[in-house]
Formats: C-alpha cells, sequence, structure tokens
C-alpha cells in the first residue's frame, strides 16, 4: 500500500481514536462521579472551550492536512473539494474534542461554564498566537 494512503488512514484512526478516548473519560468520570476539590477560577474556564478548540484545530491542521488531504483529493479527483472536505473533518473532530474537554472540566471540578462570544473571540484568538508560536519554535529548532 502507498505510504500516502497509510499515512491517511493512521490519520484517522488518530482523530476516532482521540475522541474515543476523550468520550471513555469523560463516561469515566460520570459514572465514578469524580470531581477534584480544586477551586478552579470559572471565568478562566469559559476561555478553555474557545482556546483548546483553536489549539487543536491548529496543530492537528498543521500536522495532518497534508497526510488526510491526499486520500480524498485521490478519490474525489477535484483538489479543491479535497482540502474543503478535508479541513472541515479535522475542524469537526477539534470542535468534538473541545466540547468533551468542556464536560469533562465541568464534571470534574463541578462548575458549568458558560458560552460567551466575546470571551470565545479572545480565546480563539489567544489560542491561535500559541499555535503560531508553537509551529515556528518546531519549524525553527527543526532545522
Amino acid at each position: 500500500m502507498n505510504t500516502k494512503y497509510t499515512n491517511s488512514f493512521i490519520f484517522l484512526i488518530f482523530l476516532i481514536f482521540f475522541a474515543f478516548l476523550l468520550h471513555w473519560i469523560q463516561w469515566k468520570i460520570q459514572k465514578e462521579d469524580i470531581h477534584l476539590d480544586v477551586e478552579l477560577n470559572k471565568s478562566i474556564a469559559e476561555y478553555f472551550y474557545i482556546f483548546s478548540f483553536s489549539i487543536m484545530s491548529g496543530l492537528l491542521l498543521f500536522f495532518g492536512f497534508e497526510k488526510f488531504n491526499y486520500i480524498f483529493a485521490y478519490f474525489l479527483q477535484n483538489s479543491y473539494l479535497a482540502q474543503v472536505l478535508t479541513s472541515t473533518i479535522i475542524v469537526s473532530f477539534s470542535l468534538l474534542y473541545a466540547a468533551y474537554l468542556q464536560d469533562i472540566i465541568e464534571n470534574l471540578f463541578d462548575i458549568r461554564i458558560k458560552i460567551n462570544e466575546w470571551k470565545n473571540i479572545l480565546g480563539y484568538f489567544s489560542g491561535r498566537i500559541c499555535v503560531i508560536i508553537i509551529v515556528f519554535l518546531i519549524l525553527y529548532y527543526s532545522k
């Protein structure tokens, strides 16, 4: 089998495995009724949802887009459609991960995170700045 296909399937398996892992963690926390006796600042937690989405989608797109895009470009025979489909799938998984992380945090710390659009904007840009710094450091030190 072609290495590019193999990398695409490995990336897809990773996306699915990570979703199942987060689902299992959430289920385990709810089933065992696990709570941490640590005081978490609720306003910081409100930024975390979109911040984690921003970082996960940015890193997954950076590290996996080309690998994952190959298989769709091959089957669809249209690179533009393949890019749209690839980015949609990756961003959708990132949103799923962020939702699981929000549920995990809410259950662990016994708080309810209120989603606020202005905090989402700030959290998203903060996450993207972190992604840019991480990618820059990876590219700079990988030379």
